[in-house]
């Protein structure tokens, strides 16, 4: 029995061992990959990897263009995933510069809906409100901005007394829409 566990341990420090050495050829081999085609790109003129980068991604030429798109397609979010894990703070401020972009955008869509019609009487904008009706629309006027509002107001903790929440999630969201977005 001890015999046939030293066996079994032997054999598995074995297939480690292969498996680290495969390993370590297939990164000299990607290493030495990398090279030739580093290489081929300043061979072709590019002074920069972001240069050659750059046309790629912009390439006028439509066979050119559906191979990037395809790449783009199936392997997207693993190269976003590469360039984090590289460079975290570039892609953080990319996707913080981005996102604040889209949800301006979406605010301002918002503030000339909700934004009553010149000339309209109070009572007749009291008398057409509905908050139901508004959440709605703004769902579809400003999804990423409703989405953002719905989790801030999002209540997470539970009366301790009641054991229940007493929150109204939908009046939380209108509430912020209404401080947060300027008239």
């Amino acid at each position: 029995m001890a015999k046939q566990k030293r066996d079994a341990e032997s054999r598995k420090a074995v297939e480690e061992a292969e498996e680290k050495e495969a390993e370590e050829n297939r990164r000299d081999e990607a290493k030495a990959r990398v090279w030739v085609v580093l290489g081929s790109i300043m061979a072709a003129g590019y002074n920069t990897l972001y240069a050659f980068l750059a046309d790629l991604m912009t390439t006028k030429d439509q066979q050119q263009s559906v191979q990037v798109s395809k790449m783009l397609l199936s392997h997207g979010v693993e190269l976003l995933d590469h360039i984090e894990r590289r460079q975290p703070k570039t892609i953080n401020h990319w996707i913080t510069q981005r996102v604040g972009d889209m949800l301006a955008i979406e605010g301002q869509k918002l503030v000339e809906y909700l934004r009553p019609a010149q000339g309209q009487e109070i009572t007749e904008v009291l008398r057409n409100f509905s908050l139901e009706r508004i959440l709605m629309e703004a769902e579809c006027i400003a999804p990423m901005l409703c989405g953002a509002l719905r989790n801030v107001g999002r209540n997470d903790g539970v009366d301790l007394v009641e054991g229940k929440s007493r929150k109204d999630k939908d009046l939380v969201s209108a509430l912020c829409c209404t401080v947060l977005i300027p008239a």
